[in-house]
C-alpha cells in the first residue's frame, strides 16, 4: 500500500518534471486543429462524435505486464457521462441478468447490459462485433468472464484498445435486491472522474484526458496533470522510473502530436549541448 508520504513524493516529483504553460498551449493547438478540420469538411460522419484529447507515453523500457489489463487512473473532471452522450456497454453472467433484469433496465439509454451468452451467440462475425465497438464508448464485464471472453470477442477489442474492463460486482451481489441508487453510485465510480490505462506489451501508451469539444481548456489541463501522476504511480509499481518515460505528447484524434514533455540522459545532454555551441559558433 502507498503512504501518504510516498504518494506526496511522487506528486512533488511529477509536478516539477513538467511545464503546465506548454501543457495548456499544446492542449489550445490540438483543440484548434481539430476545430479547423471540423470547419473544412463537409462530411461530419469523417469525424468522431465528441471526440477525445490523448496523452501519449513512450518509455524506453517494458514495463512488467506479461498480460492485457486495465488500469483506473483518477482525472480531475469527468470526460465520460451525460454531456458527451457516453454510451456503456456491460456484460455481465446470465445469473446477475435475470437477479437484476428490472432495476437493470432502469439505466436503458446510457448502459446496455447484455449477458455472455447472448455476446457468445450473436456476435460470432466480425461485421457483428465491429458494431459493439462503433455503437459503445466503453466495454465493461464481470470478472468472473474475462477468461472466457478472450476467445468470444477476438483481438479487434484488443486493437481499438475497447477489451472490456473487468469489473467486481460483488458488492451487489447480496441477499436483498439491487437498488436503483445503489446500481447508479456502482456504474458512477467505472465512468466518473476516471479514465482508463491500457496496458500492453508496446513500449507506448495513450490515455484519454478530455474532449475536443464540450470541454474547457483549463479542464483539460487539469486532468492532464492527474494523468501524469497517475502514470508516474502507476509506472513506478511496475518497474519504471521518471527516466523510463522519455517522451509525453498531447494530441486530439486524427492531429498532430505535440511534446510537453522529453527526458534526456546526461549524455544525450552533453551532445545536445554540444550541437546548439556547434550551431551558435557558425
Amino acid at each position: 500500500m502507498k503512504t501518504a508520504d510516498s504518494k506526496n513524493k511522487i506528486s512533488k516529483q511529477s509536478d516539477s518534471q513538467i511545464d503546465k504553460k506548454q501543457i495548456l498551449s499544446a492542449i489550445k493547438v490540438v483543440k484548434s486543429l481539430y476545430a479547423a478540420q471540423k470547419t473544412g469538411t463537409s462530411d461530419l460522419f469523417e469525424l468522431s462524435k465528441n471526440p477525445f484529447v490523448y496523452m501519449n507515453f513512450i518509455v524506453n523500457k517494458l514495463p512488467d505486464v506479461n498480460y492485457y489489463k486495465d488500469t483506473k487512473l483518477q482525472l480531475a473532471n469527468s470526460i465520460h457521462g451525460k454531456a458527451f452522450e457516453t454510451r456503456a456497454l456491460f456484460i455481465t453472467t446470465n445469473e446477475f441478468k435475470e437477479a437484476n433484469s428490472a432495476v437493470l433496465k432502469e439505466f436503458a439509454g446510457d448502459w446496455k447490459f447484455i449477458r455472455y451468452e447472448k455476446i457468445k451467440k450473436n456476435f460470432k462475425e466480425y461485421k457483428d462485433k465491429r458494431g459493439l465497438l462503433n455503437n459503445y464508448d466503453l466495454f465493461f464485464c464481470d470478472k468472473a468472464l474475462v477468461g472466457t471472453l478472450k476467445k468470444s470477442l477476438g483481438t479487434k477489442f484488443f486493437e481499438r484498445k475497447k477489451y472490456p474492463v473487468p469489473v467486481d460486482v460483488s458488492p451487489l451481489k447480496t441477499d436483498a435486491p439491487v437498488t436503483k441508487q445503489q446500481l447508479g453510485e456502482f456504474l458512477g465510480q467505472l465512468t466518473d472522474n476516471c479514465t482508463y490505462l491500457h496496458l500492453g506489451q508496446g513500449t507506448e501508451f495513450s490515455v484519454k484526458i478530455g474532449r475536443s469539444e464540450k470541454m474547457a481548456d483549463i479542464d483539460v489541463l487539469k486532468n492532464a496533470l492527474s494523468a501524469f501522476k497517475e502514470i508516474v504511480r502507476v509506472f513506478k509499481g511496475l518497474g519504471l522510473s521518471l527516466k523510463n518515460i522519455r517522451r509525453v505528447v498531447i494530441r486530439a484524434e486524427q492531429s498532430e502530436s505535440l511534446p510537453v514533455y522529453s527526458y534526456l540522459t546526461d549524455e544525450e545532454k552533453q551532445v545536445l549541448k554540444k550541437v546548439v555551441n556547434r550551431k551558435e559558433s557558425k
